[in-house]
């Protein structure tokens, strides 16, 4: 995997919020979800120059929020970025008081010295780049991370749509997987990783504009052990 170029990440970003404005039901599909994003604190790996687009969809606004991305481009991006859409969501965010912090570092180094740590985490396509032992490590990670009554959302984008030249970018920069999830298959092991599915859905969308057959939404809890 190499880091993705700054002129990607712009790319991306310019993408996806203009998603969000023309597919408004998968947008009203992740923004239920997103709403149940509360706490203190939260925590946001793999945040993606989305970063402060996602705050504002909380249901809470937390006091403390950090982002976690491997990327220095996406580092640098939400530091530096121009974009009009992506400047009114950073000021929005900076008006709301909340702590923002970013890191650059690789999640599963970053997660141990953060135990017990946030209320919430909130994964949006992150973790659809781990499979098998790597997801149960990452799941793992989540789990000592939260605090207890913490909170695991996420969504997760499957079936795409995409020409060669697209995945391939994607899999070189760590943007997807080169295997694909099944969302039944992937709900039961984040299950058996210790978390309980307190809410689970799958949007069905329109292959052919929005190029993604579903979009799995997941609200988890620690399970009592």
């Amino acid at each position: 995997m190499t880091d993705a170029p700054f002129e990607y990440v712009r790319e991306y970003y310019a993408m996806d919020v203009a998603r969000w404005d023309g597919f408004p039901d998968v947008t009203s599909f992740m923004d239920r979800f997103l709403g149940n994003v509360t706490g203190k604190t939260v925590l946001n790996p793999g945040c993606g120059p989305q970063f402060y687009d996602w705050l504002l969809r909380f249901g809470e606004v937390p006091e403390r929020y950090v982002g976690v991305d491997y990327g220095p481009a996406t580092v640098d991006y939400l530091n530096t970025a121009t974009d009009p859409r992506f400047l009114e969501a950073k000021e929005a965010a900076m008006r709301l008081q909340t702590e923002c912090e970013v890191y650059c570092a690789d999640i599963l180094e970053w997660l141990p010295q953060h135990q017990n740590s946030f209320d919430c985490i909130i994964a949006t396509g992150f973790v659809g780049t781990f499979h098998d032992q790597g997801l149960d490590q990452l799941l793992a990670a989540f789990r000592q991370s939260l605090r207890p009554g913490g909170r695991f959302v996420k969504m997760t984008w499957h079936g795409p749509h995409r020409t060669p030249e697209q995945t391939q970018k994607k899999l070189e920069y760590g943007y997807d997987s080169p295997d694909e999830h099944n969302p039944d298959a992937y709900l039961t092991q984040i299950e058996r990783a210790g978390f309980q599915a307190d809410l689970q859905e799958i949007f069905e969308c329109d292959p052919t504009t929005y190029r993604w057959d579903v979009v799995q939404g997941c609200v988890f809890s620690v399970a009592q052990s």
